[in-house]
C-alpha cells in the first residue's frame, strides 16, 4: 500500500493486509501553490491543555505536508492528500499531489464478499508518464486474504513514442491453526510460470506479533534482508541488511498516547516519540529523529512534527471528517 513519506528516518512501509477499505468514488483534490518559506519555530513541548488521553480514531480528511532543508528554514517539497469514505466509513479513495515533483496519484478502493480491490493511478511529469496498478485481495472463509494478485502497467515517453510495460506478481499467505499469518511468499508471474522473489516469516507471542523476518533478494532467498522485533504491538527495533550493505539498526520509542486511527506506521498502538538509526556498514554517526504532536479541541492530532537536532525537517497538518 502506498504510504506518505514521513522524513528521512521513516521506516519502509510494510503492507498490513488485515486492513481493508471500500466502494470506488471520485474525490476532487484541492490545489495549492508551493511556498518557499514557512515559519519554523523549534518543535513544541508536550501539549498540556488536554484533560484526557487524545482520541485519534477519527477519519482523516486531508494531510498537508512540508519538507524542509537542513537549516529548517526553506521548504524543499510539499504534498497534499485527500481521503473519501463510503457509508460504512471504509476508505473509498485517496488523491495525492506532490507539488515539487509534479506528480499526482489516485487510489480507489472497492469491496466484495470474496475479494477486495485497490486501484492505484500515478501521473508523473504532468501526466506524460502513468503507473496503473491493480491489486486484488482474495479472501478465505475467515475474511482474511489468502492471496494477492498485482497487475501493473507503466506508460512513459520514449524516443517520441508512448511505451507501455506490463508486469504481474502475486503473494500467497499461510496461516497457523490460530489464524495468524505466519508466512508470505511473493512470486513474479511470467509467460512461463511463476518464480519466487520474496519470503516473509512472522512469529507470535499469543496473539501479539513478536518478530518478522524478510528475504527480499530473488537470487538469494536463503539470506535475511530485514528483521523486525515487536513489543506490545509496536515496532521495538528493526535491522536492515544484516548480512549486506548498507547495514543499520533502528530503535523505536513511544509516548504512551494511543494511536487510534492515526498511523505514523501502520499497526502501532501508540504514537511514536523517537526513532534512532545506527549505521554499522559503512559506519556513520547515529541519526535520531524526534516526533511531537499538537491536538485540536476534539483531542485529534492536529500537527505532526519531525525534528533532528531541534530543527524541524517535516511538518504535517491534519483535518478530519
Amino acid at each position: 500500500m502506498n504510504k506518505i513519506a514521513l522524513g528521512a528516518l521513516t521506516p519502509a512501509a510494510h503492507t498490513n493486509m488485515r486492513t481493508f477499505c471500500c466502494l470506488i468514488a471520485l474525490a476532487a483534490i484541492c490545489s495549492c501553490k508551493k511556498t518557499v518559506t514557512e515559519p519554523n519555530s523549534p518543535p513544541p513541548g508536550p501539549d498540556t491543555s488536554q484533560t484526557h488521553s487524545p482520541d485519534t480514531s477519527y477519519l482523516v480528511k486531508t494531510i498537508r505536508t512540508y519538507n524542509y532543508d537542513a537549516t529548517g528554514t526553506q521548504i524543499t517539497d510539499s504534498s497534499f492528500f485527500v481521503w473519501t469514505y463510503d457509508s460504512k466509513h471504509r476508505m473509498s479513495s485517496r488523491i495525492g499531489t506532490n507539488f515539487d515533483k509534479n506528480t499526482r496519484d489516485t487510489i480507489n478502493y472497492s469491496y466484495g464478499s470474496t475479494q477486495r480491490t485497490v486501484h492505484y493511478m500515478t501521473y508523473y511529469d504532468g501526466g506524460t508518464s502513468v503507473t496503473d496498478e491493480m491489486r486484488t485481495y482474495y479472501l478465505n472463509s475467515s475474511g482474511n486474504p489468502d492471496s494477492i494478485l498485482n497487475d501493473d502497467r507503466f506508460t512513459f515517453p520514449f524516443n517520441g513514442n508512448q511505451v507501455t510495460q506490463t508486469s504481474k506478481s502475486g503473494v500467497f499467505l499461510h496461516y497457523d491453526a490460530l489464524g495468524h499469518d505466519t508466512l508470505w511468499v511473493g512470486y513474479n508471474i511470467g509467460q512461463y510460470g511463476r518464480t519466487p522473489y520474496s519470503i516473509t516469516r512472522k512469529s507470535y507471542d499469543g496473539d501479539a506479533l513478536d518478530s518478522m523476518v524478510e528475504y527480499n533478494d530473488p537470487a538469494h532467498l536463503d539470506i535475511v534482508s530485514y528483521i523486525a522485533k515487536f513489543k506490545n504491538g509496536n515496532y521495538a527495533s528493526d535491522e536492515i541488511n544484516p548480512h549486506g550493505t548498507p547495514h543499520s539498526i533502528r530503535t523505536y520509542t513511544y509516548n504512551g498516547i494511543p494511536s487510534g486511527g492515526f498511523y505514523f506506521y501502520e499497526g502501532t498502538t501508540q504514537l511514536l516519540q523517537s526513532l534512532s538509526q545506527e549505521f554499522l556498514n559503512p559506519v556513520a554517526p547515529t541519526s535520531v529523529a524526534n516526533y511531537t504532536y499538537t491536538f485540536d479541541a476534539a483531542n485529534r492530532v492536529k500537527t505532526f512534527i519531525t525534528s533532528k537536532n531541534n530543527i524541524v525537517i517535516q511538518k504535517s497538518e491534519y483535518t478530519y471528517l
